[in-house]
């Protein structure tokens, strides 16, 4: 008998985001990074699937919106919604947010999105694995979140 280790991690590896500012009229301007705007700040993610866009806003502690056309979210200081660029979502910040708030609040939601990313991914390969009669022998949680299977083959 031979064991065989399965490693699942997920994890979200971005480039420099793009942050961009547009004012009312839609001109592209720069502002201090510490200065509040009441205009629209957008973040092009990654984020490919809006059910764990959905699962990671309320893991994160933020009630979607009701309209099932347009997801969002409404906060103190003004509201996000996530718009479907035909490749990834992007996140539109519109209200009094500075730039370095919009990217904290996505930053966290990245993680979250990354989190349920992992678990969607760990719950495929256990249904795949039962579907192939291997039996799990071990589970384990590694120092950085990733899920060591350790299978009976």
């Amino acid at each position: 008998m031979s064991l065989f280790a399965m490693l699942v991690s997920a994890s979200i590896e971005l480039s420099d985001n793009l942050i961009e500012i547009k004012s009312r009229n839609k001109q592209e301007h720069t502002i201090d990074a510490t200065d509040s705007i009441n205009e629209e700040i957008t973040i092009t993610t990654q984020f490919k699937d809006q059910n764990l866009i959905e699962n990671a806003l309320i893991s994160y502690g933020l009630k979607i919106n009701d309209d099932k056309r347009n997801l969002g979210t409404i906060l103190e200081n003004g509201s996000i919604k996530f718009e479907y660029n035909g490749l990834t979502y992007d996140m539109t910040f519109t209200g009094s947010f500075d730039k370095n708030e919009a990217q904290n609040i996505y930053e966290n939601i990245k993680i979250e999105y990354g989190k349920m990313i992992q678990e969607d991914t760990y719950n495929k390969v256990i249904e795949r694995l039962k579907k192939m009669n291997m039996n799990l022998e071990n589970e384990s949680i590694t120092n950085d979140d990733s899920i060591v299977l350790t299978v009976n083959i």
